[in-house]
């Protein structure tokens, strides 16, 4: 089972970053100078692997794969669709990071496995993308856009913890409380309190891609709802249909990062498959259940083939159905179905009421949906005393 369920223990496991230090200190005043230079070369060596590890393990948790060759798949699939947001995102990331070996340490086990930098990863990711104009300065490029993304990624690593008490996850895992994860709630928080207000700072401008990922709204007489792979292209028939259909449930995966590509979309499941094949088939599940919901309601089709319809059912049925948070069985199953088309819904519902702030929804549609149908799980005590949520 993966350890982005140590989200449900509030990442709080590990030693403190004063006994492990002070270890080290004691062994080196007892073995002399040289041994002492000797030991922090090997500790020095072996938390910077940990290090490194931990930020690949980060992409990889942002679709729930605790393996950093399915981070090091994903980061390869973010350089394919966009070099610089993944660029931001390996800042934000290492920011991320950096800031939880400091706070907490290194034999943390929510900071080795990337529990505390996949939130900054998708914040880098959003920054970049969102963010620019033509007339942008040299200095907003290389100096305005990357203090953001380092200081909101120090401030993502406050908020998992945060975020993590307000959904009952403090204590002992026996003394009761709905015991949440907190998902993608940082990143949401923190995108949406600074992009939301974009529009008001002089000293910022927003790209195209920002109007792109709010959905179509206004006169139904006036929205397109054939599968084209341009706003005002022709409608996909035939082969191209089938090619389109496929191409849309990529972007699905790819649209989770924030990216309408492909390449990047098969470069993440194949990173997910590489941890889980069922929890990559249910994210191609997800995905076609985001474009289900979408084609049967007469959604704009342009929107649907860029994937905006699928990445928020993806997530929420690879959370539910695929053993992350709860036991692997038909009740999961049906509970990610449910929650699948619930955060399809949401999509059209949140993206229109934030569109009329101007700001697309992100992956808030998963977060609602998910932490709407979780509580539903029960624990189960095992014979062997070990305990596991059901349905």
């Amino acid at each position: 089972m993966t350890s982005y369920r140590e989200l449900e223990n509030g990442c709080e496991s590990g030693e403190t970053k004063e006994n492990g230090d002070s270890s080290i200190a004691k062994n080196a005043i007892g073995k002399g100078e040289s041994s002492f230079s000797k030991d922090t070369i090997e500790q020095i060596g072996l938390t910077a692997i940990q290090f490194f590890s931990s930020v690949l393990r980060a992409y990889g948790q942002v679709v729930f794969s605790d393996s950093y060759l399915s981070g090091a798949l994903v980061l390869i699939g973010a350089f394919v669709g966009n070099v610089e947001a993944a660029a931001y995102s390996l800042l934000g990331t290492f920011a991320a990071t950096a800031t939880a070996f400091y706070l907490f340490t290194s034999s943390n086990h929510a900071t080795q496995h990337g529990l505390y930098g996949f939130n900054a990863q998708l914040i880098g990711m959003a920054l970049s993308i969102f963010s620019g104009g033509e007339n942008d300065a040299a200095w907003q490029i290389f100096l305005q856009r990357p203090i953001l993304v380092f200081v909101l990624s120090v401030v993502s690593v406050l908020l998992c913890d945060s975020i993590s008490a307000l959904l009952g996850n403090r204590g002992q895992p026996d003394s009761g409380g709905l015991r949440l994860p907190y998902l993608t709630l940082p990143f949401n928080v923190l995108v949406v309190v600074f992009l939301g207000g974009a529009v008001t700072y002089s000293k910022w401008s927003l790209s195209a891609t920002w109007a792109a990922h709010v959905p179509t709204a206004g006169d139904h007489d006036n929205i397109s709802v054939c599968l084209r792979s341009a706003v005002d292209g022709d409608c996909s028939s035939g082969a191209d249909l089938l090619r389109d259909l496929v191409i849309a449930l990529l972007h699905g995966i790819s649209e989770i990062f924030i990216l309408s590509n492909v390449w990047s979309g098969a470069a993440v499941l194949f990173g997910i498959a590489a941890y889980s094949p069922s929890l990559a088939a249910w994210a191609v599940g997800g995905s076609a259940i985001g474009i289900a919901w979408a084609s049967a309601l007469g959604c704009d089709g342009y929107q649907i083939y860029q994937g905006l319809y699928g990445y928020n059912p993806a997530l929420t049925t690879m959370a539910i159905g695929g053993g992350v948070f709860v036991a692997k069985g038909w009740p999961s199953r049906g509970a990610a179905l449910i929650g699948g088309i619930l955060s399809a819904a949401m999509f059209g519902t949140l993206g229109t009421i934030m569109g009329t702030w101007g700001s697309p929804c992100f992956t808030l549609p998963f977060c609602f949906a998910t932490l709407l149908v979780m509580p539903a799980r029960r624990e189960e005590t095992r014979e062997n005393g070990q305990i596991r949520w059901t349905f």
